[in-house]
């Protein structure tokens, strides 16, 4: 039985009658297993996510291209900023520092794309409020720095005029104005726009000033401006204003010692002092500018070395400014070793050194006006030299011995001995029909005047003892018997001495003046 009851056992408490799994098999895929209805939430959510990290992705890889692949990135950069403000216009996570690099990499691509660069700085300006205040000083330092060190002046000055714009509206960033109005001003300065940049310097002067007089105690901008104003007045020549100005800073001087404005001020202070041939002064100026510019390591700093080795050679004082060391470091400099080995052709009157290094090295030597202006000065001063030096053994000279000796030609030596002669450094007569230099002619010369002098004397003393003996005072204009005074009487032969004739412009036989 027992069997019977297990093999009648079929089974269907599992598998018969109406139990077909349903419970376990209905689920037709419509089933809301959470019961919170949060798939187009989720769905919502998956998309919002979507177009960020499609942002930040873009972003990321094209700051990875920037240096390799500038117009891929560039590309990237912009499609960056069109999803972002696209889909959140409030949002600024990555197009502000998108628009930064779309900048730079246009003013690289250079001068064809400057009216975009320029469109683009705009629209970084525009969204500056939506940034944390050091993002965006840092961002239009960054831009403005690098703009700066390129030729295109027209889009430098719209860029700060835009910079200048925006900070204007900005209370407390009264100083930040100040800074790129300044970089502004240089700008229109080396561009030589100097009616604009007059007028933005009364603006940064009214800054300055308190009930119409400049306030002390912003004595470091009011260098700043004046170093400007200098300069201007430098280009035009006015030496009133140049004083006045020159007066105004020696009174802040005391207050303040900016560098920055000290460097500029000390230049021009020199170039004043050279321009009234005090070059001892003019010296002395251009080395403390040279220190401020490379305290603050300036571009400057090379130009203003050559400005103190000029004034060095013309300088009475005996200077090398190489022999300090904060100079000695630029002496195998490029652009510093033509100046230095043309100081050392100087300090030893090697004319042919001098004149050789000069023209081997002109476009580094002569790159400036002010050295061009007074190179004269320094050839003249060098051939003094060695002329003084060359005569030195000889009674006698001819002048186209002078001129190989100097390297000049017959005009040049002739103009140079007769400065010689009028200033005293050279004692001669210049011989100019015969071209000869004569150094023996002093002791000559004072033994003939004496002797004019005695026989003048005699002559008179004898004509007023006759007037006396005679009663005539009045001889008619005659003496002597009757003889004229420059006939026959003064017409004596000076020989080959021609003491006086060559300094007159006469010959040997045009002794006729003593007449």
């Amino acid at each position: 039985m027992a069997d019977d009851d297990w093999d009648g056992d079929d089974g269907g408490d599992w598998g018969d009658g109406d139990d077909d799994g349903g419970d376990w098999d209905d689920d037709d895929g419509n089933t809301n297993w959470d019961g919170d209805g949060g798939d187009a939430e989720e769905a919502t959510n998956l998309e919002s996510d979507s177009w960020e990290i499609q942002v930040e992705n873009l972003f990321y890889t094209a700051e990875m291209a920037i240096k390799t692949e500038p117009q891929e990135a560039l590309e990237n950069f912009m499609k960056c900023i069109g999803l972002e403000e696209e889909n959140s216009a409030n949002k600024v996570t990555h197009r502000f520092n998108a628009l930064k690099h779309v900048v730079m990499i246009l003013f690289a691509f250079g001068e064809s794309k400057r009216a975009e660069m320029v469109e683009q700085y705009s629209k970084l300006l525009s969204i500056c409020d939506m940034v944390t205040p050091n993002e965006r000083d840092r961002a239009i330092q960054t831009v403005l720095n690098a703009i700066q060190e390129s030729a295109d002046n027209e889009s430098l000055e719209q860029m700060y005029s835009m910079t200048l714009g925006f900070f204007k509206k900005q209370k407390g960033k009264e100083m930040v104005w100040f800074d790129f109005a300044m970089k502004l001003c240089k700008s229109y300065l080396h561009s030589k726009k100097n009616e604009q940049c007059e007028q933005l310097l009364d603006e940064l002067h009214a800054s300055c000033k308190v009930e119409g007089h400049d306030d002390r105690n912003k004595g470091g901008q009011l260098l700043e401006i004046y170093s400007i104003k200098i300069q201007l007045m430098a280009a035009a020549n006015n030496r009133v204003a140049l004083a006045e100005l020159f007066e105004r800073t020696n009174q802040l001087i005391a207050d303040v010692n900016d560098p920055r404005s000290m460097s500029v001020i000390k230049e021009c202070w020199g170039k004043m002092y050279a321009s009234m041939n005090q070059w001892d002064d003019a010296y002395t100026n251009f080395y403390d500018a040279f220190r401020s510019y490379q305290d603050i390591g300036h571009q400057n700093v090379k130009q203003c070395l050559k400005y103190v080795v000029i004034a060095s050679m013309l300088s009475e004082k005996d200077t090398n400014p190489f022999a300090s060391q904060e100079a000695a470091v630029f002496k195998t400099n490029n652009d510093i070793m033509p100046m230095a080995n043309l100081l050392e052709a100087f300090d030893t009157d090697s004319i042919k050194a001098f004149e050789g290094t000069l023209g081997r090295d002109k476009h580094v030597i002569l790159n400036d006006d002010f050295i061009v202006e007074h190179m004269p000065a320094v050839k003249l001063r060098i051939r003094s030299k060695v002329l003084v030096k060359l005569i030195k053994p000889y009674t006698r000279v001819k002048l186209q011995w002078l001129c190989r000796q100097l390297n000049a030609t017959m005009p040049e030596v002739e103009n140079l001995v007769v400065n010689l002669i009028l200033d005293g450094s050279v004692k001669g007569r210049l011989n100019q029909i015969h071209s000869l230099l004569d150094l023996n002619v002093t002791q000559k010369q004072d033994k003939l005047y004496g002797a004019m002098d005695g026989w003048l004397s005699a002559v008179n003393r004898l004509r007023q003892s006759i007037s006396t003996r005679t009663g005539r005072q009045d001889m008619g204009g005659r003496g002597m018997g009757g003889m004229h005074y420059g006939g026959g009487m003064m017409d004596f032969d000076m020989g080959d001495d021609d003491l006086y004739g060559s300094q007159f412009g006469i010959g040997d036989s045009d002794i006729g003046w003593m007449t």
